[in-house]
């Protein structure tokens, strides 16, 4: 804690030294009956919140991934990226994209369901907003070409009893 400034207060630089294999920073806390935990929070402002950068390192053949699991054990926790609630105005959006690609193949982005080994599969569901006026759409759309663009597949795998293709609109209530 460096404490409060009228104008501005000092950084905090946590860094190892620069070296053929650079040392690794870690930030743990405790175990325990009930394990510690970590928090990492950006600074509240007046008229606007510090912003949370997380990134990995530039290489100059492949840059460093990020990884963001919980743990494992009888019953994992839930992983939940979702922006904050707002009274007057528009919360934030959460956008996942891969980054373009110059000379290669952009990265694909994947929406799995894990495995269940006993039991029904798990689902995966894609819901747009609901209002009370008018509901979010839902856009599904290929990627565009200069000579072809993408295609939309839709289907149930194949198996002893296939699953059902439904699309339907709801109910008017209205009459």
């Amino acid at each position: 804690d460096l404490g409060k400034g009228i104008s501005s207060s000092g950084s905090i630089l946590l860094a190892s030294g620069a070296a053929g294999s650079a040392g690794a920073v870690a930030i743990a806390s405790g175990s325990g009956l009930i394990g510690g935990s970590v928090s990492v929070r950006s600074g509240d402002g007046g008229s606007g919140g510090g912003q949370l950068s997380v990134s990995s390192g530039e290489g100059a053949l492949k840059s460093g991934a990020i990884i963001m699991k919980t743990g494992d054990g009888p019953s994992s926790g839930g992983v939940l990226f979702r922006s904050g609630a707002s009274v007057l105005g528009e919360t934030g959006s959460v956008v996942v994209a891969t980054g373009d690609a110059v000379l290669g193949s952009a990265g694909s982005i994947s929406a799995v369901a894990g495995n269940t080994a006993v039991g029904v599969g798990a689902s995966v569901n894609i819901t747009a907003g609901p209002s009370s006026t008018v509901g979010g759409a839902l856009l599904i759309q290929s990627g565009v070409g200069s000579s072809v663009s993408g295609g939309i597949k839709l289907e149930t795998p194949s198996g002893e009893e296939t699953g059902v293709v439904r699309m339907s609109t709801g109910s008017n209530l209205g009459g």
